[in-house]
């Protein structure tokens, strides 16, 4: 599946922000959008039912991973290992968690 335009301006929103926030991963970043504030180091991507958000959010991780980053296995792993780039995709039920992993996405409740 093909990102819609939208899509892609968001995903190259989210990779500025993951790489100003620290992650430094292979990509550019324009003078336009280092006017993000990260000071809270949070970023919610939002539209409504349908939109695209779950297939953004594989194609992330696929990025992601791509790039050397892990799943966090919170099931399986106390502490988690500073050595090791990581990142953990949280949802807000048990039936969104499904839809994830259907997807190929590891995810949990938020709850855990």
């Amino acid at each position: 599946m093909e990102l819609s335009l939208n899509q892609q301006d968001c995903l190259y929103k989210l990779k500025t922000f993951l790489n100003l926030s620290g992650l430094n991963i292979k990509h550019s970043v324009d003078n336009e959008l280092m006017k993000i504030n990260i000071s809270e180091n949070v970023l919610a991507v939002l539209g409504y039912a349908g939109s695209g958000k779950t297939e953004l959010l594989r194609v992330l991780v696929q990025f992601l991973e791509k790039n050397g980053v892990q799943p966090t296995n919170f099931d399986y792993e106390s502490k988690s290992n500073n050595e090791i780039r990581s990142y953990a995709v949280l949802a807000p039920t048990n039936k969104a968690v499904s839809v994830l992993k259907i997807l190929g996405v590891q995810a949990t409740t938020v709850h855990r």
